[in-house]
């Protein structure tokens, strides 16, 4: 292997490295790759922005960075804050469709007791509430109690 294809090799690794995640100068590569030579790098970052592997940057274009550790602007990351809501919300609507209701145990004043109930909970006149109360104990309706609904 020649001398500059092991030097070209040595900056292509260098640029794959996570160090070049943030934006670089080309004499960062320089200072860190010292001895190498100048031209070198500077064709190599040129070659490497013209095939879109990293992409150049700043005012003075001086500055190289890593395509794939391209920042998000902020358009973009309200955009992605929006996906990830409008997902969540998804989920959540979702689960309102498919997910049964629990059953609403309605108070009665009037109606019957079926036979097959053992407990019920008994509201009073006061207004207070006895859960679970056995139903061969049940007071008559009317005199104390306003109503009653089956016990879970």
């Amino acid at each position: 292997m020649h001398r500059t294809e092991y030097d070209v090799n040595r900056i292509l690794i260098w640029i794959s490295s996570p160090q070049a995640d943030k934006p670089f100068k080309r004499d960062t590569v320089i200072n860190q790759l010292a001895p190498i030579s100048i031209s070198l790098v500077d064709y190599v970052l040129s070659r490497e922005v013209k095939r879109g592997s990293i992409y150049r940057s700043g005012l003075t274009g001086r500055y190289y960075m890593r395509k794939d550790s391209y920042k998000m602007n902020d358009t973009e990351k309200r955009l992605s804050d929006l996906e990830v809501k409008y997902k969540w919300l998804e989920e959540i609507v979702a689960k309102m469709h498919y997910e049964k209701p629990e059953k609403k145990r309605l108070w009665s004043a009037t109606a019957p007791i079926p036979r097959d109930v053992k407990y019920i909970d008994v509201m009073y006149n006061d207004g207070r509430i006895d859960e679970n109360y056995y139903i061969g104990n049940m007071p008559h309706m009317g005199a104390t109690v306003l109503a009653w609904r089956e016990a879970k």
